[in-house]
């Protein structure tokens, strides 16, 4: 669904280039089909759109051999107001000349021209595809002569399209002088993957007898054979010549090295499911495959492929023939089987069922489950005849009468399947013998006469169909310990009488197993539904109980001594008690401010404590040594009561039920927690969580951990924050990578004053490390409190100069969140006058990342009269330059000239190191790659070297991009590539990535 889809314009353009001869293994229409709804999505959503955009739709288009108007093109760009390069032109002349439309191909040149566009090498390939479909091979010879008057040199890839032309049109003699001609101009000549484009031209226009002449010439020997003939195998089975892609396929098994054989071997046989081939043909190739030991694996692979790819009548057919000749399909291809089945349309369904049905039974996979899971659901119709026709394909009524029985009961239709039961009496299970009584007992009900009998006879019926047979199946269950079938009863009944049955049968096997979580759940589940069973709770409290008589200790007291007062303990969150205090917002107060934060002391109950009397106030503490007058210590905790020791009971809450607990049993607690934790139960783990505190013990970092990233991905956010502070008073922390999940929930959450409360606890060197200034700065952006956040800045930063207090300006300086503020501008810009205010305060201190900051707004968004004097003033001599989000900018949208900006920029600069100019020339080579520039990015990386940028520098996917671009076009990359991982150490000097900010 569209509407539900989140699309960048780089992720939109990366999906079209995808929708061409990448996916080689759908044919041309589906590509062609596919592509068409990406863009319409695009223009759904209304993404920006760039000639990159228009360039890859029409090279896809190309390459799908889908025609196109370039005036509808042009004109759709016009409305979008984007303007037309070389590409794009070339795109349309290659359009044109698919069609041999010359004369349109002309006309389009002719603009180029007036344009100042320059002609090469691509648009010359063009013209003689367009000559060569109107069958002038003359002109399209003159092509070559043509070209070297313009000084350009013919490549390998223009010998290639000319001898492509001559070989449509059966001209083989000259073909095969254009390949001589290339050997003898080109230094290398063909390669194989030229020779295999020859071979399927030759194969489209009819000339499979000239195939023998090509496979002679290529070289099966070398290792990337392999790749290039799964390749053409898979077009030529698209476009119809299996023939030839099979000799393609013995060609290379014969000849080709060890592995490859057989992977263009297992190509060429899903390509063949994949395009729908007749089920004699496949057999005709797997027999022939076998025989020549070119595949193994028979049927049973056929069978693996046809169900992978979804074809069910084909996958049906296989496993039906297979089974038919004395061979087995495994149990899983079953029920993969069985699952395409049940995904087909209503028509088709039963015809495949019963073939499965007989797939099965020959195989002896029919088991009752399958038969109750699979097959009954799927032939809906009329247990009886269900179980007659079954029998036609090999079932016989011992083997379906009882599971449809119980198939039917676990349904809720407890009178069919008493039907099913008396006419079908001598095949029933004698555990469900019970079920024919019912029969009979209607059967004397009907001798009674008149309305009297027929009313009397239906509540007989209704009596004996929900007390008689649910009780009965349930007990039968209850004995037989088969808690799925009886679970299933109770998601399918409906009959408040029939669940109270259920429940308390299914407790009792809980109880049994000693599955006490389940059994909790259960009677979660029985309170909702308001169902009164008081033997439940009676046989809930023995498993409960059963769980601690093994190890609870005794206690010896005198006898008259009275038991002393169980206190309540709360945590330090339920709103009832109180709490921590608190902590004070991000910015600084006045002096005579009250703060709300009071610090933690030593004495202090970690984590919870008693709240005072209402009617006893706090007792008054003075200010701690080291704190503001202001800022005192919370008052200690009332001192725990003496008669609470290590045998007082604590209460334990698990699912919502709670019972009381020794400390001793902290361990099974313990076993709780992680059990709770592990499954996502975050409401269970919390509870449990409380109770090991409330019995004093502190659950270590790992766990307290995981119990954080479940609350956070059940949106407990707040309880989270809370576990999370209790951490931070103790001197602990959550793992890393936790902390920062939640950081990032509560900034999208745009939860302000819970990110303020736990930065209370943090140090600088932390907040550092878990980026908190961005997240804080998020998370005031999220609530669209951009503006408030941006005064506290102000206001703290006037303060701090204000007071000449130099510790303090340093605090704020750190706080400063440089990611954060580029988010603040790009979805708020209205704020920028704000923002300009504060960089000019933080540069007159000395501190210009802000300006960095502004700086790179602006030039992104193209105010070179705002950014220059920004840049010549403040960053050109800075020792730490950010322009990491105008590479990423420049590398979304293609813009060139950001990126040349940008380099140029850095030349300038007085102290930004190679390494990241290396950076910035990486994203220039990505964007020339991108528009196929490929020569250009060849002379930008040669005048990167000679500014002392060295190889190790750049990116090393920009320079692979640029290598293959490179050779694409016929052209040598004679420099080496370093391996992965090999950059220089000052690469990290400059510039400061966003992300790590």
């Amino acid at each position: 669904n569209s509407n539900n889809l989140n699309l960048l314009s780089s992720q939109a353009l990366l999906a079209i280039r995808l929708c061409g001869t990448v996916l080689d293994q759908e044919c041309q229409k589906e590509r062609s089909t596919l592509v068409s709804s990406i863009w319409n999505m695009v223009l759904e959503k209304s993404l920006p759109l760039t000639v990159v955009h228009y360039n890859a739709l029409l090279r896809v288009h190309l390459e799908n051999r889908c025609r196109f108007d370039p005036a509808v093109i042009l004109d759709d760009m016009k409305e979008h107001s984007v303007e037309p390069d070389r590409e794009t032109y070339q795109c349309f002349i290659s359009s044109y000349c698919q069609e041999g439309n010359i004369d349109g191909a002309s006309k389009i040149l002719q603009t180029m021209k007036q344009k100042g566009f320059k002609v090469n090498e691509n648009i010359f390939n063009s013209l003689i595809i367009g000559h060569s479909e109107n069958g002038d091979l003359a002109r399209s010879q003159g092509i070559l002569k043509v070209m070297k008057q313009c000084g350009l040199s013919p490549s390998t890839e223009t010998y290639l399209t000319l001898a492509c032309a001559y070989a449509k049109h059966g001209d083989i003699s000259a073909m095969d002088r254009i390949i001589s001609e290339s050997s003898s101009t080109q230094d290398i000549g063909f390669k194989d993957g030229d020779f295999l484009e020859l071979l399927f031209v030759l194969s489209e226009n009819g000339h499979k007898d000239q195939v023998g002449r090509i496979l002679a010439d290529l070289h099966p020997e070398t290792e990337e054979f392999g790749c290039l003939a799964s390749h053409m195998v898979v077009r030529l089975v698209n476009a119809g010549h299996d023939d030839v892609a099979y000799n393609l396929v013995q060609f290379t098994v014969e000849n080709s090295v060890e592995g490859s054989g057989k992977m263009v071997a297992a190509e060429f046989l899903e390509q063949l499911v994949k395009v729908k081939t007749t089920v004699s043909k496949l057999l005709w190739f797997l027999k022939d495959m076998s025989d020549r030991k070119i595949h193994t694996g028979g049927l049973e692979n056929l069978v693996d492929i046809g169900i992978k790819n979804k074809d069910i009548a084909l996958s049906v057919r296989l496993a039906d023939i297979l089974v038919t000749e004395g061979g087995k399909i495994t149990k899983k291809q079953y029920k993969s089987l069985l699952s395409l089945i049940k995904k087909c349309g209503e028509k088709e369904v039963y015809e495949h069922v019963f073939a499965a049905v007989k797939v099965g039974t020959v195989s002896k996979l029919m088991s009752p489950d399958i038969l109750k899971k699979w097959i009954f659901p799927l032939l809906d119709t009329w247990p009886e005849l269900t179980i007659a026709q079954l029998e036609d394909y090999g079932l016989s009524r011992d083997q379906t009468v009882t599971p449809m029985i119980e198939y039917l009961v676990g349904r809720g239709e407890s009178e069919s399947a008493a039907t099913v039961a008396g006419i079908f009496s001598e095949h029933v299970d004698d555990k469900l013998k019970f079920l024919t009584n019912s029969i009979t007992s209607e059967a004397a009900v009907k001798s009674k006469d008149g309305e009297t009998a027929a009313s009397e006879a239906a509540e007989v019926k209704a009596a004996v169909a929900v007390d008689h047979t649910v009780a009965c199946m349930a007990e039968q269950l209850l004995a037989d310990d088969r808690i799925g079938d009886l679970e299933l009863m109770l998601e399918t009944r409906e009959a408040p009488q029939d669940r109270e049955i259920i429940y308390t049968n299914l407790l009792k096997l809980y109880s049994k197993h000693q599955l006490i979580d389940r059994a909790i759940g259960l009677s979660r589940r029985l309170r909702e539904e308001k169902l009164n069973l008081p033997g439940f709770y009676e046989v809930l409290g023995e498993l409960i109980e059963s769980q601690y008589k093994n190890s609870e200790p005794t206690v010896e007291q005198p006898a008259t001594t009275a038991a002393a007062p169980v206190p309540h303990v709360a945590p330090y969150y339920n709103p009832q008690y109180v709490p921590v205090p608190a902590p004070v917002g991000l910015h600084y107060l006045p002096p005579n401010a009250s703060y709300q934060y009071m610090y933690p002391v030593q004495g202090f109950v970690p984590g919870y404590y008693m709240p005072a009397p209402p009617s006893v106030a706090a007792p008054h503490v003075p200010a701690a040594a080291g704190y503001p007058a202001s800022m005192s210590p919370p008052y200690q905790a009332t001192s725990p009561d003496i008669s609470v020791t290590s045998e007082t009971p604590t209460v334990v809450s698990l699912g919502g039920e709670s019972f009381y607990s020794h400390q001793t049993e902290q361990g099974y607690l313990h076993r709780q927690l992680k059990r709770a934790v592990s499954n996502g139960e975050a409401s269970d783990g919390l509870s449990i969580y409380m109770s090991l505190e409330r019995s004093g013990k502190v659950v270590n970092v790992t766990e307290t951990s995981a119990l954080i990233e479940q609350l956070v991905r059940a949106n407990m956010t707040h309880e989270a924050t809370d576990i999370t502070k209790t951490m931070l008073f103790r001197n602990t922390h959550p793992l890393p990578k936790i902390f920062r999940f939640l950081l990032n929930k509560l900034a999208i959450s745009g939860c302000v004053e819970d990110i303020n409360a736990i930065g209370q606890y943090l140090s600088t060197k932390i907040k550092k490390d878990v980026s908190y200034d961005n997240r804080l700065c998020n998370a005031y952006l999220s609530a669209g409190r951009g503006a408030e956040f941006l005064d506290i800045l102000v206001a703290d930063l006037e303060m701090a100069v204000r007071n000449q207090d130099d510790e303090m300006l340093t605090i704020i300086q750190d706080r400063f969140p440089r990611g954060g503020a580029m988010g603040l501008l790009d979805n708020h810009p209205e704020l920028l006058d704000r923002f300009t205010v504060l960089a000019t305060q933080f540069a007159k201190t000395g501190y210009v990342a802000p300006m960095n900051v502004l700086w790179t707004y602006h030039f992104i968004n193209g105010n070179q009269e705002l950014a220059d004097p920004i840049w010549e003033k403040y960053v050109r001599s800075s020792n730490q330059i950010m322009f990491q989000k105008i590479c990423q900018v420049a590398r979304s949208t293609g813009n060139l000239d950001l990126a040349f900006g940008l380099v140029n920029k850095l030349a300038e600069a007085d102290q930004v190191t190679p390494g990241a100019r290396g950076i910035a020339y990486s994203c220039l080579l990505d964007c020339l790659c991108g528009t196929e520039q490929h020569k250009k990015g060849w002379k930008v990386l040669q005048d990167a070297l000679s500014r002392g940028v060295q190889l190790e520098d750049v990116n090393r996917t920009a320079l692979v991009r640029l290598k293959t671009g490179l050779e694409a076009v016929g052209e040598k990359f004679p420099l080496s590539i370093p391996p992965k991982n090999n950059r220089r150490e000052d690469r990290s000097l400059s510039p400061t990535n966003w992300a790590d900010m």
